[in-house]
């Protein structure tokens, strides 16, 4: 006697026992329809919408579950200064983790930092250099004084400086000298021939003041924000 074949379920679908096929084939569009709407669900609970693209969420750098900035700045709001600490920490960072750090939509992320960028928050990106590997792992800080600080003569000396990259920074200052020079060298010796090169040959110097620093305990140029 032949038997007659047996149908199996399709692999992965438990078989609908004892109930019409009309009423199985309801079942699973119902089915099907259900987690086609979870799926929408939760899809919007995940992504942001568009009205609230540019909402403000919790800042990585809250205080007290607040992002509250040191330094309250005009035109700045908790975003703002969340992106701008985020770029300090790593000027190399992805618009993607910017966005995703800030709770924006990267497009608008974007924007955001032109924004910054066009109104003069953001001045530029600098990569940070080790000056121990480059023969320059010596901080000397010097103090200058000037013949009279007469205009020519001053306008004479700020003109040398901005042209020498020996001399990282350069500050008139108040007090019993007038300018406040930082440099780097090798050694002292090294720093001792560029004191003789380089800061007595700057117009009108009459008196300086050498200070070799020991140890740099803190060195950044991150704004506090």
């Amino acid at each position: 006697m032949t038997q007659a074949p047996v149908s199996r379920p399709p692999i992965g679908r438990a078989p609908l026992r004892g109930i019409p096929d009309a009423q199985a084939k309801a079942q699973l569009r119902a089915g099907r329809q259900r987690a086609a709407a979870n799926d929408s669900a939760l899809m919007l609970m995940a992504a942001p919408s568009a009205a609230g693209a540019g909402a403000e969420r919790e800042c990585p750098y809250a205080r007290g579950g607040q992002c509250t900035p040191l330094v309250r700045s005009e035109g700045l709001d908790a975003t703002d200064t969340c992106i701008l600490r985020l770029l300090q920490s790593d000027g190399r960072i992805s618009n993607l983790k910017l966005a995703a750090g800030v709770g924006l939509r990267p497009g608008a992320a974007r924007e955001r930092v032109k924004r910054l960028t066009r109104e003069g928050y953001i001045l530029g990106y600098e990569a940070l250099l080790n000056p121990l590997k480059l023969r320059a792992g010596m901080l000397v800080l010097t103090k200058v004084r000037l013949e009279h600080m007469g205009l020519g003569l001053a306008d004479a000396f700020r003109a040398a400086v901005q042209v020498r990259p020996e001399i990282l920074e350069c500050h008139e200052v108040a007090g019993n000298f007038d300018y406040l020079i930082k440099t780097r060298a090798a050694d002292l010796q090294t720093y001792s021939s560029m004191l003789a090169s380089l800061i007595w040959s700057l117009p009108g110097v009459r008196d300086t003041r050498s200070y070799a620093v020991m140890e740099e305990l803190k060195n950044t140029s991150q704004v506090p924000l």
